[in-house]
């Protein structure tokens, strides 16, 4: 998708041609909201076919950590679009910067919470670190949109 985004989001930058951009984010939000729905409900209930064949027995709360997991990849899928467009409009080392910033505070969050709440804290340290990234390079974004 990178491959594909990038070169898109790039040319549409040099233009200047922000509607163009704001147009991507919307068509590839919704395709991948929709695609993630798919994905989701067809994991979600066929999982007591497949469960067993991965890891043996699951239990119920097993199950659930999982199908957190999932969710919030979901949500990553849905907002992978901005790392190319966010890399197009503010280069590539506004994003280096903004990838090591965010991902020494994962491993600090991440090992904590391990530490602290088992794999719940790393579920949410990871649902941290996505949301921060989105996030932050969503308002990076929007700010260079309206500007322009």
């Amino acid at each position: 998708l990178y491959q594909v985004l990038y070169p898109e989001a790039m040319k549409a930058a040099i233009e200047k041609n922000y509607m163009l951009i704001k147009s991507l984010i919307v068509k590839f939000s919704l395709m991948m909201f929709l695609c993630g729905a798919l994905a989701f409900s067809f994991i979600y209930t066929t999982s007591s076919l497949w469960q067993n064949f991965f890891s043996g027995e699951l239990n119920e709360y097993s199950i659930q950590l999982i199908l957190i997991y999932i969710v919030i990849q979901w949500g990553v899928i849905v907002f992978i679009h901005y790392h190319p467009i966010f890399t197009a409009l503010n280069g590539v080392r506004a994003n280096a910067i903004l990838t090591m910033v965010l991902n020494l505070l994962f491993t600090i969050l991440f090992i904590s919470g391990i530490y602290a709440f088992g794999i719940e804290g790393g579920l949410l340290a990871i649902l941290i670190h996505y949301f921060a990234t989105v996030f932050i390079k969503a308002v990076c974004i929007n700010n260079k949109l309206k500007v322009n």
